[in-house]
């Protein structure tokens, strides 16, 4: 489930503890509905330099992955924090936000692989020498 992202947009800090709470009742009715295996996605790094209203709008983006870990952890669903992998992408390459995002806060192809090899990373299925793992590799 990616959910966060335009949340971050539209509710206030001193809203979150309420929207945390709603996405664990969520997530607890997935289980109780027999859902087996949960994927949690925090969203992927905010440029927090661009002054462009949609960046603005989402510096809180951040806060929102930390309640998305506490979910996760809470509820034993697997985590797919984007934020973290792309921050670290970006310590060693700081030009990995200009070319991975489309208007600075969505992927555009470079970005939606990047998120691809997050999630496979995750799920220890990653390979580099596959043929989608040879399409675009951030280094």
């Amino acid at each position: 489930m990616c959910i966060g992202m335009n949340d971050a947009a539209h509710i206030e800090l001193d809203q979150l503890d309420a929207w945390e709470t709603s996405y664990g009742e969520l997530l607890q009715r997935l289980r109780e509905a027999g859902t087996e295996h949960l994927i949690l996605h925090t969203p992927p790094l905010v440029d927090v330099a661009s002054m462009r209203p949609m960046a603005q709008k989402r510096l809180n983006a951040p806060h929102f992955s930390k309640a998305i870990r506490r979910l996760a952890e809470t509820h034993g669903a697997v985590l797919i924090d984007h934020e973290h992998f792309w921050t670290d992408r970006a310590k060693a390459n700081e030009r990995v936000t200009l070319f991975s995002q489309s208007d600075t806060i969505h992927p555009n192809t470079y970005g939606h692989r990047m998120m691809f090899e997050c999630l496979c990373r995750q799920l220890d299925i990653w390979d580099p020498a596959s043929q989608l793992g040879r399409l675009f590799q951030f280094q």
